[in-house]
């Protein structure tokens, strides 16, 4: 259900691919990373992307993560969550902003935040993308230098991973 490595342009490098640990009936996940610097999706400047998913005994179950991002805003996502994404990526909390993003539809229900980050050496910012699709849950998120992701990729992005669950989810 995921991108790999035949679905994005040269110069990427998969970090990791595999279950999770979850809750869930079954977890997935796919990390890309630059083989340099940076690698270019569509427009954007990217020095990673993650993407997962989730499947859930019922489409009320994936949807509910999905409703509730999207109900809380960004203020209280970054309240909630923004402790656990500064010591994944080693900053504090003070040095990340969420905002909310307006972005398509994408699946059943979607959700979407720009998270920025910022750092003595550069400013990062990240589109994390939020969707259901039956009893899948999925995020897309892509980070680049500040300014330089654009929000169409991340969605043209989520749109081939939403195909992907049409195509392999089970009954």
């Amino acid at each position: 259900m995921l991108p790999s490595l035949s679905d994005l342009p040269g110069g990427v490098a998969l970090d990791r691919d595999g279950f999770t640990d979850s809750d869930a009936i079954g977890s997935y996940e796919t990390e890309f990373e630059p083989e340099g610097l940076v690698f270019e999706l569509g427009s954007s400047h990217v020095i990673g992307i993650s993407t997962s998913v989730e499947l859930q005994e019922t489409e009320l179950e994936a949807q509910g993560p999905v409703l509730f991002i999207r109900a809380a805003g960004p203020q209280l996502f970054g309240e909630l969550a923004g402790a656990s994404f500064a010591k994944v990526a080693g900053f504090t909390p003070e040095n990340i902003v969420f905002e909310g993003l307006d972005v398509p539809q994408v699946g059943d229900a979607v959700a979407g935040l720009s998270m920025k980050i910022d750092t003595a050496v550069i400013d990062l910012e990240a589109y994390m993308l939020f969707f259901s699709r039956g009893r899948v849950i999925a995020t897309v998120m892509v980070m680049g230098p500040a300014g330089k992701i654009a929000l169409e990729d991340v969605a043209d992005l989520a749109q081939l991973v939403n195909e992907r669950i049409v195509q392999f989810s089970p009954p």
